[in-house]
């Protein structure tokens, strides 16, 4: 009994004199990140800057406002985009829209005078859609080993093979669900959920190599409710380029920490400082036009016998935070 007591007391001294350890983290010199898009459709292009910091500046961003920001085109033409929110930018012209055959390049001086460029980017034609559907899967979770199921969203695309097209795509969804405000109306109260996107899922694709229509599938959409859902797919055209960006950046989002990983690639962007000496920005800036396919489906038709997780209790509206409590015009 002695031993242990002793024994007790000697690791209690030796702990008492650890020093705690100071890690010298640095400072990490903030660099702007850049994305940004002309697309073909009004409301469609955008330029967003945001600023990489260290630990203690997260959240600031230092150089993403009070930018100067264009847009140049082939055709002589200078584009102004306008602050709306902090680091964010759309065009001064609500009208404006880029035009397929047209080359684009992004103009930013930062705050701090750096003047940062694009290369120059095509707007390449649209990609055709032939159709959208859902086909549902079972599937069990790997940690709870429970049972759960999704729909996954695929889209038709055609293809004679005579030219090569490049594309990504992005799916939104709004889901028809339900809350249990309590009381005397215990579990009937409805709202529809805004989902954008589905999920973080980045469809980057070609038709290299095909000489036939193919199938992608763009979302996977988690069978929580049985019920009416609205989902939409946007197809994005894209140059070779903006393909090889694209897909370096679905090959890191797919990196789950097995050995079966994509492997790590540097994602090389497209923006350069006019001031081969100045800070480089990361990022993105391209063109594309656009394909859209949707449809409303509904969830109580599925045959499975997943069972669906009771309701939350509260108001719809506040149990899901992007919900509406009016039907949106997407269901008419």
């Amino acid at each position: 009994m002695m031993l242990r007591i002793l024994s007790l007391l000697i690791f209690l001294i030796l702990a008492a004199c650890v020093d705690p350890l100071a890690v010298d983290i640095g400072d990490i010199e903030p660099k702007v990140a850049i994305e940004g898009l002309v697309g073909d459709q009004p409301g469609m292009s955008f330029i967003n800057i945001s600023t990489t910091s260290n630990i203690q500046g997260v959240g600031s961003n230092l150089l993403g406002t009070g930018a100067l920001v264009q847009v140049l085109d082939s055709q002589g033409l200078t584009h102004s985009f306008s602050e709306s929110t902090p680091g964010k930018y759309f065009p001064a012209d609500p009208g404006f829209t880029g035009i397929v055959g047209v080359f684009y390049t992004l103009e930013v001086t930062t705050n701090d005078g750096e003047q940062y460029i694009s290369s120059s980017q095509l707007l390449p034609m649209s990609v055709p859609i032939d159709g959208i559907s859902v086909e549902f899967e079972e599937l069990i979770d790997p940690d709870t080993k429970v049972k759960t199921g999704a729909h996954n969203v695929l889209v038709d695309v055609p293809n004679d093979g005579s030219q090569d097209f490049f594309f990504r795509t992005f799916t939104r969804g709004i889901a028809h669900v339900f809350s249990d405000p309590g009381g005397d109306c215990g579990g009937c109260e409805e709202c529809w959920d805004f989902r954008i996107p589905v999920n973080n899922q980045i469809y980057a694709g070609s038709n290299q190599g095909l000489d036939q229509g193919f199938t992608i599938e763009t979302a996977a959409i988690p069978y929580d409710f049985r019920d009416e859902y609205f989902v939409e797919t946007t197809v994005f055209s894209l140059t070779a380029e903006g393909y090889d960006f694209w897909s370096s950046i679905q090959d890191q989002l797919q990196i789950t920490g097995t050995i079966f990983d994509p492997q790590i690639v540097s994602v090389r962007g497209n923006i350069s400082n006019r001031n081969s000496t100045g800070p480089q920005a990361f990022g993105y800036f391209g063109a594309s036009a656009t394909n859209k396919c949707s449809l409303v489906f509904n969830r109580t038709l599925t045959n499975t016998t997943i069972p669906i997780l009771e309701l939350i209790p509260g108001v719809c509206v506040d149990v899901y935070p992007n919900a509406v409590g009016t039907k949106p015009e997407e269901f008419n």
